[in-house]
């Protein structure tokens, strides 16, 4: 039989089955293998439920009866699955509340929407030192409404300029352009 171990999971094994560091992975199975076979009374477990699956129950597992659980591996697996499906969650809630966060400042005028990656990036490496930053700025600093700006109308003085400078104009009018000056 092959184990996998990860880093230090190998030597932690092999001290609590009592074998040397350097115990080989038949050794180490054949130890695991002769104490899954022990009876409950000789096991050195507090526990002395009459349930011969207490160990494959996570529930039932005391913390300070030691620091290695034995799952059997597709519940390891679907345990792992869960975490990594936990810090995807973890990190998308994250950076949506980063950029609910920076567009509502934008909003209220604390910083222009071209600051926004500066801020997304500061958030990303100090999001509490981004938000007290962000909490402190004064609203409607910057203006993002047109202010002052008169509204342009399509009523044009027309006689302002000779057509032959403003062809465009003449031809909005259906009139062709008035000739160049020179071209007779």
């Amino acid at each position: 039989m092959r184990l996998h171990f990860e880093e230090g999971e190998r030597e932690l094994l092999a001290a609590r089955l009592g074998l040397d560091e350097s115990a080989d992975d038949t050794a180490i199975s054949q130890a695991v293998a002769d104490w899954v076979q022990q009876e409950p009374s000789s096991n050195d477990n507090s526990n002395t439920s009459d349930d011969t699956n207490a160990s494959s129950n996570v529930d039932d597992v005391n913390a300070t009866e030691g620091d290695v659980v034995i799952v059997d591996v597709s519940e390891f697996r679907r345990l792992r699955q869960r975490d990594r499906v936990a810090a995807e969650v973890e990190a998308a809630t994250s950076r949506r509340d980063r950029d609910e966060l920076i567009e509502e400042a934008i909003t209220d005028g604390k910083f222009s929407p071209s600051r926004r990656e500066h801020y997304k990036g500061r958030y990303d490496s100090d999001p509490e030192g981004t938000r007290a930053l962000i909490g402190r700025l004064t609203r409607n600093t910057v203006p993002l409404e047109a202010r002052g700006a008169d509204v342009p109308t399509d009523e044009v003085d027309d006689t302002s300029y000779p057509n032959d400078w403003v062809p465009e104009v003449a031809a909005r009018q259906g009139r062709g352009p008035s000739r160049v000056h020179g071209e007779d």
